[in-house]
């Protein structure tokens, strides 16, 4: 076996004078091991940034904290079966005060995965968690400042699950609520309803959430509230058969209006909309 991937930041000058500091460790990259072998099929990165899931053809994973400011990746936690993942902050509460909101240092140590085989969301915890929902298609979290996290499943027929997760007194998962979006044309009228990539989002600066896509090429932009879902704003594309779609929390969003599969190939005909 080779040996783990090593960087080094090399000093010209410093390297041929033979000073100590010409040639200095950078990153030194983990040891490989079997489960990790399995090609990745989709990322998933948590909200605020500290953590990151990595989905596996084989169905396993494994979930990631970042630390060192930004500069090194830690294998937390490993799974052998889920269809979606989220990694969740604040991972291990050691204590919480709704006045001093004191948390575990170690961001993302803790994730959720769902099981479509079974409608089961897990909260890998210490003792783990698990709650039936309906099929989902999308599993997604939020940043938060509560003591609880927030999971959102989208299901088929575009119902929002809420997924309410924490960790005291002892780690507990329960649903808070089912609610649609208040889309004006008939619900057999949505294409599709997708979360937004979190790339933008922050404790405390409100971002879009959810992209609702219409069977007539009509993009609406959807933030929580209290009691339900608020529009941001609208495109109307003019395009219809819409496949796929993705969206960033900036509102900048991408649409494939046909696909053609090949192995090893995806031949798609993108449309970039903005507001």
């Amino acid at each position: 076996m080779s040996p783990p991937l090593t960087t080094y930041i090399l000093s010209p000058l410093s390297f041929f004078d033979a000073q100590s500091d010409g040639l200095r460790l950078s990153a030194v990259s983990i040891e490989r091991v079997p489960e990790e072998e399995s090609d990745i099929v989709r990322l998933v990165r948590a909200p605020e940034g500290w953590g990151v899931g990595v989905m596996r053809a084989s169905g396993g994973g494994e979930a990631w904290r970042v630390v060192e400011h930004g500069s090194r990746l830690v294998r937390s936690e490993r799974w052998k079966s889920a269809d979606h993942v989220v990694v969740l902050e604040g991972g291990k509460v050691l204590w919480w005060s709704p006045r001093f909101q004191i948390f575990d240092k170690y961001k993302g140590r803790t994730f959720a995965t769902y099981t479509a085989t079974s409608n089961i969301v897990t909260l890998h915890s210490t003792p783990a968690k698990s709650i039936p929902v309906p099929a989902l298609n999308y599993l997604f979290s939020m940043p938060s400042k509560n003591e609880h996290k927030s999971i959102f499943g989208i299901t088929p027929d575009f119902s929002i699950i809420e997924i309410r997760a924490s960790h005291f007194p002892s780690p507990s998962l329960t649903i808070h609520s089912q609610t649609c979006l208040p889309l004006l044309s008939p619900a057999c009228a949505t294409k599709m309803i997708l979360p937004v990539d979190p790339m933008a989002w922050a404790i405390g600066i409100q971002r879009d959430v959810l992209l609702s896509v219409s069977e007539i090429g009509e993009l609406a932009f959807w933030v929580p509230e209290e009691n339900g879902w608020r529009c941001t704003g609208k495109v109307k594309t003019g395009r219809t058969g819409i496949r796929r779609a993705s969206c960033s929390s900036a509102k900048k969003t991408a649409l494939s209006e046909w696909a053609t599969d090949v192995p090893g190939i995806l031949l798609i005909r993108p449309t970039f909309c903005c507001l």
